[in-house]
């Protein structure tokens, strides 16, 4: 089984492009789409946070490949199945873009189910480091604080090459429209599907 798995709570103008558009990708190739809505945290952490079990619990359930777009990513190419991504992620368990040479971006991430206790342990940080769970941006800032560098040797980080299958931020398989107002966001995503 392979599964995308994205979170959306409260209200965005741009959550009906990006519903439209995975429920169509799941649609056509046999996945298991999971909506998360960041509740049930614990410790009253930012719902951000919800991605992380979210993408535990498809792995959990059998999913063998996993893939967790924000709700602010466009996939480039439908077309493009998740096992084409899996060379990107090469033996690693965990594969996470980069926005900059110093930070992992956890808005796209492709998991195996032998990523659950690198999933556990992030998702356990704030317990130890409780401003991770507030403070902007909450999950990936525990993630790159505590998780990257903990877990390197089984998590894919590839530098960033504009253009390129290791470019999860804007490359030719998703585009992370992650600046801007959620109106810009909107407007990005849309311009982005137009390009295709």
């Amino acid at each position: 089984m392979r599964a995308i798995v994205t979170l959306r709570f409260g209200e965005r103008p741009y959550f009906g492009i990006s519903a439209e558009q995975l429920e169509r990708y799941a649609r056509r190739h046999g996945y298991v789409l999971h909506v998360a809505d960041g509740s049930g945290l614990p410790d009253k952490r930012d719902r951000r946070w919800a991605k992380v079990p979210a993408l535990a619990a498809v792995l959990g359930a059998g999913a063998e490949l996993a893939l967790y777009l924000d709700a602010d990513c466009v996939l480039m190419n439908e077309a493009t199945p998740l096992d084409a991504l899996a060379f990107v992620l090469g033996g690693a368990d965990l594969l996470v873009g980069r926005d900059a040479s110093w930070n992992a971006n956890t808005g796209v991430m492709l998991a195996r189910p032998a990523a659950a206790d690198i999933l556990e342990a992030w998702h356990r940080v704030p317990e130890d480091d409780p401003e991770t769970a507030h403070k902007w941006p909450v999950d990936e800032l525990a993630f790159n604080r505590w998780i990257l560098h903990r877990f390197g040797e089984r998590i894919a980080s590839p530098r960033r090459v504009h253009g390129q299958a290791t470019d999860l931020v804007n490359g030719p398989f998703v585009r992370h429209c992650m600046n801007g107002t959620p109106e810009q966001k909107r407007t990005r995503m849309l311009l982005e599907l137009a390009k295709r």
